[in-house]
């Protein structure tokens, strides 16, 4: 059996989606934002995967107690146990590097 993703159109045939990349950051997180089943919650725990529901987008990050915003989230979510979720991008590297040590996406 051939590999890969396929659409059945409305004639009937089969259509092979291929990998692209997305059209731009934001583009990305509103259909994250939309449809946080996008993120595979099987790869976190396939026995019982994760199922997201979004609480905010573009959340500010002090550096310290008190602190101004350093850094920011481009989501946060949480899952059906209500543990909590984090999604972000390049921000969140410094983020990671200093809080979380080894994700860039996970739990907090």
């Amino acid at each position: 059996m051939s590999k890969g993703i396929f659409l059945i159109n409305e004639e009937g045939g089969l259509v092979r989606l291929n990998q692209a990349e997305y059209d731009s950051e934001s583009v990305l997180q509103e259909m994250l934002a939309k449809y946080p089943e996008l993120i595979p919650g099987e790869q976190i725990n396939s026995g019982s995967p994760r199922r997201w529901l979004l609480i905010d987008r573009e959340i500010g990050i002090p550096d310290e107690d008190a602190g101004s915003k350093r850094w920011s989230l481009d989501h946060l979510l949480i899952d059906q146990d209500a543990i909590e979720g984090i999604s972000g991008s390049s921000e969140l590297e410094q983020l990671k590097k200093q809080t979380l040590q080894s994700i860039h996406w996970g739990y907090i």
